[in-house]
């Protein structure tokens, strides 16, 4: 006998538990964050901290090291450059990519929502241009609505536009929640691809775990504008 039964179901992504998942994931344009981040590679270790209130030039420092990895280097060095390192602990783009209806596979305990993705969030890889051929898939949590992971695989090798051959690409995305304002954030994500280009392999695979976050708005108007408007909603909810 089975354990679960696999229902696929057509359903509008405005009803919940969708709808209140989508809604925990929409973080305010004003909020940032400071964290520490380890990043892991099969031969190496990073230990960085990022705190945008710091000067310019020591906002993201190291911490420790261990092992040799010039491309898990690589990957933080890029990590570092962005505008907003921050912003990568965010997904405010998952009500645009679901659309107005969903497939969703129910496993019982975890409903998984396939979805298509224009461009891979936060990531500077090869895996951009592979981004049409990508399966991307939400995992929920119903009896919580809670947004507990994202996949994105790559079913078969594609071919780039630059002659570069992507083998393999898998991204996945593991989601915490902020105990002060509720909201979703990426917690823990890890990457895995491999290509070739020119005959010339290229290779990534590195994790990286949030090991601690601090939430902040830019000014205290801004925190007691959203503090406002959150309590409004609450009210219209009773």
């Amino acid at each position: 006998m089975l354990s679960a039964i696999l229902l696929a179901l057509q359903l509008a992504t405005s009803i919940p538990p969708i709808e209140e998942t989508i809604r925990a994931t929409e973080v305010p344009d004003t909020i940032r964050a400071s964290f520490s981040v380890q990043m892991t590679s099969d031969t190496a270790v990073r230990f960085y901290v990022y705190d945008p209130r710091m000067s310019p030039g020591t906002q993201w420092q190291m911490l420790g090291s261990s092992g040799d990895d010039p491309e898990l280097d690589a990957a933080a060095a890029a990590w570092e450059s962005e505008f907003a390192p921050d912003a990568r602990l965010f997904i405010n783009d998952l009500r645009q990519h679901l659309g107005d209806e969903a497939e969703v596979d129910d496993f019982g305990k975890a409903w998984r929502i396939k979805f298509k993705q224009e461009g891979v969030s936060g990531e500077r890889t090869l895996g951009i241009f592979a981004a049409p051929e990508l399966e991307a898939s939400a995992w929920i949590e119903p009896r919580d609505n809670r947004l507990m992971r994202i996949d994105f695989r790559l079913p078969a090798p594609v071919e780039t536009t630059d002659d570069t051959v992507i083998e393999r690409y898998d991204q996945r995305y593991l989601m915490d929640e902020d105990e002060e304002w509720g909201f979703r954030y990426v917690g823990a994500y890890s990457l895995d691809f491999k290509a070739e280009r020119n005959g010339l392999p290229i290779e990534q695979s590195f994790s990286a775990k949030i090991t601690s976050a601090e939430f902040f708005f830019n000014t205290p108007e801004e925190q007691a504008k959203f503090e406002a408007e959150r309590q409004a909603g609450s009210g219209s909810d009773d």
